[in-house]
């Protein structure tokens, strides 16, 4: 049965789930549930009740829970606040967004102008259109990059079916072209920058799903016809060469379909990357700029909220050739990287505000917009934990560098996580998002013994989790069950308590390998087992509620010829302080089990057939060499020898 456990608006994104130990209630991190675009940590019951809001910085993000239920562990940038959008400008209903040389224009939904934006966000007229009566449509509007024969600097609105023309000097405004076939609002103006389509304006007509190409006479010409495919196309670009594998085709988006639509310079079109509610696809530059002597390069229209939003330029440095798609209801930012001819999505900021967010753009390179640089300050998180209900936050990293994506081991002792310190191009490469990750482990207690587990920086190593509960067994008044649990070699048990009476899970192998303490119904608690073995259990508090946890030697092959040399393994983890292993064998001639290796820390050793053929068996167990005490043996694992 699927059940919406955080049912919400399209103005809030809940994601990045961790079921407690036990299924009882789930940790998930929430955007925007506020309203102000922040990011913290909730708990929700498995039934959706019970909400329970944990932090409160606006950037904590990623939990995981520890085995026993008590804690979570998750990422945050409290320390390092990261750059990201802020308000620009109050513009009534901004529809969309382009750029002279000195001035962000601005076109409006119920407006029959186009402002003019300053770098320090001052909005002023910079021309009325033709009236229409102040008449609710989308204006679109670009500027001409100067190629195609176009004139550099001129400008151009959409108005209904009319193509307008702004000469910048002088600010009149005439009929460019008319395109009798485009609907009365939503059509989409752009330049091909790239080459694909001649360097020709592009005109895209909403609501009639065509695309259009005109040049620098005003004539057109139908590019493609999407009407059979989807029923809307707006915010369009022509994707960069290395965009692969839609390197110099037309990218379109249909906020209705979830899809961008990719359109060949002969016409053909396929389904392209996906995004939510998608408004616009547009291209990053390979070198952003910032507009004037500010640091913000890239602005937004949120249509609803009335505003203009801006964001560094610096936040997109080493995005070069990406493609940027924009959610209009979802209002969060998708960013679209090619690599091998794949394309990955994830989102780049969001959600940013009430819907609707329209168009995007990046302020262009030229004399008055400087190049941007990386970001001065640091784009960092460390990890932090804190009990299930949300005290106790305390910090575990401590350092300059990301530290990200924590998950907390079987046994509780350890936490793995990502981070990206040792990358050499330390501290520029935080600023473009091209670090190198690495996987560490660290104390759960304090964060100390931090270990770089992988130490490859030719790789990106990333997202660590630990092996899933191998087995598990229910508490119940008064057994377990079911009463033999039997995990994969090195795999953990979780026992999950039901009661109502409250129980225990303790070793009985002398060895004292675990205590759960007591438990209550509604906690778990986990163990991992690295050693094959027997391994029996009881409630301290019910002597009589008995288990057994059984697990297996393995053997690879388990068939073969007499030369064939068999791998027998007996652990998978590393060897405990203080433990040894027993091996047996039993040979086809008879007389049962025999020592084959004694007091061993080896995990696994080679054997060759050395009786002729038939059936061989072995069996194992952990010994404490402290005290004597032992697990039993494991259940024997059989090969087959044939001659």
């Amino acid at each position: 049965v699927l059940l919406d456990l955080t049912p919400n608006t399209p103005t809030f994104v809940d994601a990045n789930p961790s079921w407690s130990p036990g299924g009882m209630s789930l940790a998930f991190d929430s955007t925007n549930r506020l309203g102000d675009g922040k990011t913290n940590v909730y708990t929700v019951q498995k039934d959706g009740t019970g909400l329970l809001q944990l932090t409160t910085t606006g950037s904590d993000s990623n939990p995981n829970w520890s085995p026993d239920n008590k804690n979570l562990v998750f990422e945050s940038g409290r320390d390092n606040p990261v750059p990201g959008p802020s308000f620009c400008a109050a513009v009534n209903r901004p529809v969309a967004i382009a750029f002279t040389d000195t001035a962000m224009l601005v076109t409006q939904e119920t407006k029959d102008k186009v402002l003019s934006v300053s770098p320090s966000c001052v909005v002023s007229t910079y021309v009325s259109l033709p009236p229409t009566g102040n008449a609710q449509l989308e204006r679109y509007i670009a500027v001409s990059p100067g190629l195609g024969g176009f004139t550099a600097g001129y400008i151009y609105v959409t108005v209904r079916q009319n193509i307008l023309q702004i000469n910048p000097t002088d600010k009149s405004i005439t009929t460019f072209a008319t395109i009798p076939a485009l609907p009365n609002s939503n059509n989409f103006i752009t330049f091909d920058q790239v080459g694909s389509f001649g360097y020709k304006m592009i005109v895209v007509g909403g609501q009639t799903s065509k695309a259009y190409t005109v040049d620098a006479t005003g004539a057109w010409s139908v590019l493609a016809d999407l009407s059979g495919a989807t029923s809307e196309l707006e915010g369009s670009d022509v994707a960069p060469l290395s965009f692969a594998p839609y390197g110099g085709d037309l990218l379109s988006a249909s906020k209705f379909d979830n899809i961008v639509y990719a359109i060949a310079p002969d016409g053909t079109f396929s389904a392209g990357p996906s995004w939510s509610s998608v408004e616009q696809a547009l291209a990053v530059p390979s070198a952003p700029c910032n507009f004037g002597q500010t640091s913000n390069g890239f602005f937004v229209a949120m249509d609803e909220d009335n505003k203009i939003l801006k964001f560094p330029g610096s936040q997109f440095i080493g995005l070069g050739d990406a493609m940027l798609t924009p959610g209009e209801t979802t209002t969060d930012i998708g960013l679209q990287t090619s690599s091998g001819g794949v394309i990955t999505s994830s989102t780049f900021w969001g959600p940013l505000g009430n819907p609707d967010l329209e168009e995007s753009a990046f302020a262009p390179c030229n004399a008055n917009n400087p190049p941007a640089t990386p970001f001065s300050g640091t784009l960092t998180h460390e990890i932090y934990k804190m009990t299930s209900t949300g005290t106790g936050q305390a910090r575990l990293t401590t350092n300059t560098f990301d530290d990200t994506r924590p998950a907390w081991s079987p046994n509780a002792k350890t936490i793995v996580f990502q981070s990206d310190r040792d990358d050499p191009n330390q501290p520029t490469c935080e600023a473009g998002g091209t670090c190198v990750n690495e996987l560490y482990s660290m104390s759960a207690t304090d964060g100390s013994g931090q270990t770089n587990l992988t130490n490859n920086l030719a790789a990106n190593d990333t997202a660590p989790d630990w092996e899933a509960v191998s087995f598990v067994v229910n508490v119940v008044d008064f057994a377990f069950q079911p009463a033999v649990a039997k995990p994969k070699q090195g795999g953990s048990v979780l026992w999950t308590f039901t009661g109502p009476s409250d129980h225990t899970v303790t070793d009985n192998s002398g060895m004292g390998l675990y205590d759960s303490s007591t438990k209550s119904a509604g906690s778990s608690f986990a163990f991992q087992f690295v050693a094959a073995g027997s391994y029996p259990y009881f409630c301290d508090i019910h002597p009589a509620m008995t288990g057994t946890v059984s697990v297996p030697t393995t053997a690879a092959p388990l068939t073969g010829t007499q030369t064939t040399v068999f791998t027998i393994t007996w652990s998978t983890g590393p060897t405990p302080s203080g433990y040894v292993y027993d091996v047996q064998i039993s040979r086809p001639t008879g007389g049962g089990f025999v020592p084959l290796l004694t007091g061993t820390t080896l995990k696994t050793t080679s054997f060759t057939p050395d009786e002729g053929t038939g059936t061989y068996q072995f069996e194992a167990r952990l010994r404490n060499t402290a005290n004597g005490s032992a697990s039993g043996y494991s259940t024997p694992v059989t090969i087959t020898v044939t001659p």
